[in-house]
């Protein structure tokens, strides 16, 4: 069998890492943003194998790429400068900003993150900026707005590629100028407000397509952030696993699953397109379905085989319109990770045009 079941760890004690072939050195954990060596405070990890690892509250790592993405979050920590935070959907770009909140000089102030792809165009305007009362209708109310409601603190804007065209130019000055023009007010309000961005799609692309400023980018990215996918540091899998696989024992109050090389291998070789995200949901289903941690590997190789049999399939010569719409549609939302507004983009259609495709073709 590939797994047994063991107790919680208990309060003070240190989980036993995952075997690995990596060379030895003496593990440290990150604490409070100083590397505190474990066996100083009495605690043991009695892997010998185990590379140079580092966690925090929020995630873990050992790989030199995420010791670099880290790194560069903590130094722009300590400025108030605007901050571009680019990876692949689900590689912890919103946990990277909030590790750069709670790092800043802002930490006592509120963290907002907002996804700009899930505001209406109508309602973007009101919905940052605020309004005043029966200054639009259906404006019942004055609102602050985001901007002014994290006064103090940070605004995460992710996926901020989404921000309509005619937005931008008034995010440029609230960046330049540090003021808003809430609607139906005469003048402009200043605010002392951070700004971290965040994308799935490298940022410049969509400059050089035209669906986004070129001075915007240039102010947003004065920090950049590159944030590694899984496939890129295989050698945090095995770290990731443990740690999830903790967490999630912990809150369901169960023992946990230990998992043996052959399948921490098998996990290690997985390209994970969903990236921690997937292997987070990975982890639940062991505990959800009781299965072999192998024979859950398996499946997961097996899952990934026939999505790249539909892709392939879809890269077939399309023989009518329809198919050539399909195919579009899914290359689009392959190319955007999913992004229906970004998608939009690039096949130049509106949202709702792509949300009615979506529907009339059935594609998920």
């Amino acid at each position: 069998m590939g797994a047994t079941h063991q107790q919680p760890v208990a309060a003070g004690q240190t989980a036993t890492a995952p075997p690995q072939t990596l060379q030895p050195r003496r593990p440290r954990t990150e604490t409070g943003g100083r590397s505190t060596d474990e066996t100083s405070r009495g605690q043991t990890m009695t892997n010998t194998t185990t590379e140079h690892q580092r966690t925090d509250a929020a995630f873990v790592w050992r790989s030199e790429a995420m010791e670099r993405a880290v790194r560069l979050a903590d130094s722009a920590a300590a400025s108030d400068a605007s901050v571009l935070i680019e990876g692949e959907s689900g590689t912890g770009k919103e946990l990277i900003a909030q590790r750069i909140h709670a790092r800043s000089k802002r930490n006592t102030g509120p963290f907002i993150p907002i996804n700009c792809a899930g505001i209406s165009e109508s309602l973007f305007e009101s919905q940052f900026f605020g309004h005043v009362q029966g200054s639009f209708t259906g404006a019942s109310r004055d609102m602050q707005g985001i901007v002014r409601t994290a006064e103090g603190g940070t605004v995460l804007l992710d996926e901020v590629g989404d921000i309509p065209l005619e937005m931008q130019a008034k995010f440029l000055r609230l960046l330049q100028q540090g003021e808003v023009l809430p609607v139906g007010y005469s003048a402009p309000v200043t605010v002392n407000t951070r700004f971290l961005a965040a994308t799935a799609t490298p940022l410049v692309e969509l400059v050089d397509r035209g669906g986004f400023r070129r001075d915007l980018y240039y102010r947003l990215n004065i920090m950049r952030v590159p944030l590694p996918a899984l496939r890129q540091r295989p050698e945090d899998v095995p770290l990731l696993v443990d740690h999830y696989s903790r967490r999630i024992a912990e809150r369901d109050g169960r023992g946990t699953i230990e998992f043996d090389a052959d399948t921490l291998a098998a996990l290690q070789a997985y390209p994970w397109p969903g990236n921690v995200r997937e292997l987070v949901s990975w982890v639940e289903r062991a505990y959800i379905t009781g299965l072999d941690p192998k024979a859950l590997t398996e499946m997961l190789w097996q899952e990934h085989a026939e999505h790249r049999n539909r892709c392939e399939a879809h890269d077939e010569t399309p023989t009518s319109i329809p198919d050539a719409e399909k195919q579009a549609i899914r290359n689009a939302l392959d190319q955007t990770g999913g992004n229906r507004t970004q998608a939009a983009k690039l096949l130049k259609i509106n949202r709702n045009t792509l949300a009615r495709k979506l529907r009339q073709y059935q594609i998920d």
